[in-house]
């Protein structure tokens, strides 16, 4: 059973300021609760887990924004989740498991929608959608070396779909639900008396009414709204690396390399197919190392290294966001009940982007260098 409350602000850095009026305040709050009775079984070569979850969801959110005008929104959704679910895991001959599962969902929601535009009001709207869905899962398993499996992995995915408003002119907008089909196939390994653990994947994806963000015009943040791309597709492969050097030496390696590309999408007159998904970068890199131990002096240190992506789509020179690589450290000494660390993020304070409007816009920074002291105790 669980049970959460989250409240999200959303104000601008000079919100609050005395003389300034082109600010932003806002807010999101959610309320969640959710119930899940699952049953597992293990008996030598049957495996399986059976279970049903049931959610209630409830979100409300207001904006108002000065900037180009005084824009006013209120939002308030009631989601409702079924589901049941299961998968069967059995040892048809030595080493050799098949894998098969399904999870049917059910889900409702329901919709209050309100915008007004310096004191007109231009949309207050209900609406409602339902969907129930089949998730299949099915897989093949393949473990030798008593430290090696292979496996290959075919499933979809789902994400409902819904609705918004359109803040320039009010107008309520509705978008599809998407679905993904993805084929993975794994490697685990562990070497040298479990010292060293290696695991690599690799991947293809499918996707059907993908939904994605537009902005019709790139220099009015208040056209922006959500829509379905036809056809898209994404692949790539992973590799991580984990070394105990010695009882005090930890080394961390991962590489990601990623492709994806819109195979089918016009909207408009404007035709975004051959572009790639926003916020995808063609590479990621992180190198680690912790050493120490719970008591006495301890250190950590990593770095990650990400390649150019682009910001946001757009048919007619879509905004490129440049790569950048960021150092995080951290030492400290720990005792029976506390630990002391000295840390910091960005530790080279490098400027970054991590969106941007359109070219010379609104963008936003990464997070800026931050050094800091803590203290943990545990009692």
């Amino acid at each position: 059973t669980g049970w959460t409350k989250t409240l999200t602000e959303r104000n601008s850095i000079n919100e609050g300021t005395p003389g300034e009026v082109m600010v932003v305040d806002g807010a999101f709050k959610q309320r969640l609760l959710s119930q899940e009775v699952r049953l597992n079984f293990d008996n030598g070569p049957l495996r399986w887990v059976a279970g049903a979850y049931a959610a209630q969801e409830k979100q409300t959110s207001f904006r108002n924004q000065t900037i180009l005008s005084f824009d006013q929104t209120r939002n308030k959704t009631d989601i409702t989740n079924y589901a049941v679910f299961g998968e069967v895991n059995y040892e048809f001959a030595p080493g050799w498991r098949a894998i098969a599962g399904a999870r049917l969902d059910r889900i409702k929601q329901d919709q209050d929608a309100f915008a007004s535009s310096n004191g007109v009001v231009t949309s207050d709207t209900s609406n409602s959608f339902s969907d129930t869905v089949f998730i299949p899962k099915i897989g093949l398993q393949y473990e030798f070396g008593d430290s090696q499996s292979v496996s290959l992995t075919l499933q979809e995915g789902y994400r409902p779909g819904g609705s918004g408003i359109y803040v320039f002119d009010g107008s309520q907008y509705s978008y599809d639900p998407e679905r993904t089909r993805s084929l993975e196939l794994a490697w685990r390994g562990r070497f040298m008396d479990d010292r060293l653990r290696v695991s690599a994947n690799a991947f293809y994806q499918e996707w059907r009414d993908q939904q994605v963000e537009l902005q019709r015009d790139p220099l009015d943040y208040r056209t922006s709204y959500i829509t379905n791309a036809g056809e898209s597709k994404s692949y790539g492969a992973e590799l991580d690396l984990a070394y105990e050097v010695t009882d005090m030496l930890d080394l961390t390696a991962s590489v990601g390399l990623l492709q994806t590309e819109f195979t089918e999408f016009k909207l408009g007159g404007s035709d975004y197919s051959g572009l790639a998904f926003s916020y995808a970068p063609e590479q990621n890199l992180s190198i680690g190392l912790a050493w120490g131990d719970d008591l006495g002096w301890f250190a950590n240190g990593n770095l990650r290294v990400q390649s150019s992506m682009l910001s946001r789509l757009e048919s007619n020179d879509p905004v490129e966001l440049g790569g950048f690589g960021t150092v995080d450290v951290a030492v400290g000494y720990g005792w029976d009940s506390a630990r002391l660390t000295a840390y910091a993020t960005n530790l080279f304070d490098r400027n970054y982007f991590i969106y941007e409007y359109g070219p010379g816009t609104m963008a936003t920074l990464g997070d800026r260098r931050e050094v800091g002291l803590r203290l943990d105790y545990s009692f």
